[in-house]
């Protein structure tokens, strides 16, 4: 199956932060997108991967391409980690692709009560071109057996002035303050995104989380958090 990245998700602009040189979303998009019921996740401080579920079988990629034989210690264990659970992703629906972040390194945060490193948050239909409800991703994660990053608020009316605080205080799988959160709108098919100052400052001075030590999270979490409204 032919290798579809990822979008970009684009920042939106709220008054406690102002990055120069990333890109966010227009006055007229970010309205868009907070018309009507939003659903709202956690960003979780991964690497961005995905199962792409095929006729017969499933590949795996990273954001950029296909995973291959010569990677970064975190996809090998990703490899890994996709044939010891080679059953339950053998069940995710043919001709979808269900994103995820990986978060078996260390990237800024540090967790210590994740359920597992596989975390889903997307999942996209071919046929139909589109990506799916979090209520599906969450069907299809408690069918199999498969942990989601934290929901914070699903079909919920938000304005922008309210998602900085919004922001889980500490994240739910770790004892720190999370990266930020995701936006979705599914019925106008948008999303955007809200990250902490404090990240893009890290990495300014402390470098990529690449070229560092590794340092591993910890499995030892609930499954993920339900709706807190």
């Amino acid at each position: 199956m032919t290798f579809r990245k990822f979008e970009k998700t684009y920042r939106i602009l709220v008054d406690q932060i102002n990055i120069k040189g990333k890109h966010y979303l227009s006055d007229a998009d970010t309205k868009k997108l907070l018309d009507g019921n939003v659903t709202l996740l956690e960003k979780a401080d991964g690497a961005g991967v995905a199962v792409i579920r095929n006729k017969d079988d499933f590949e795996l990629q990273k954001r950029g391409s296909l995973i291959g034989t010569n990677e970064h210690h975190q996809y090998n264990h990703f490899k890994a980690w996709s044939q010891t659970n080679y059953d339950k992703l053998m069940q995710i629906p043919k001709g979808t692709i269900l994103y995820a972040e990986w978060t078996a390194v260390k990237h800024t945060i540090f967790y210590d009560l994740l359920p597992d490193y596989f975390l889903p948050f997307a999942l996209y239909d071919r046929k139909i071109d589109k990506y799916l409800h979090w209520y599906d991703v969450e069907e299809l994660c408690d069918k199999i057996g498969l942990c989601t990053v934290p929901l914070i608020q699903m079909n919920a009316r938000v304005n922008k002035d309210e998602l900085f605080d919004l922001v889980p205080d500490p994240s739910c799988y770790g004892h720190k303050i999370a990266e930020g959160l995701i936006v979705w709108n599914y019925n106008n098919n948008m999303r955007g995104k809200v990250v902490l100052k404090k990240f893009q400052d890290s990495m300014d001075t402390e470098g990529h989380w690449a070229t560092k030590k590794i340092v591993k999270n910890i499995v030892g979490g609930i499954c993920h958090c339900k709706d807190k409204e």
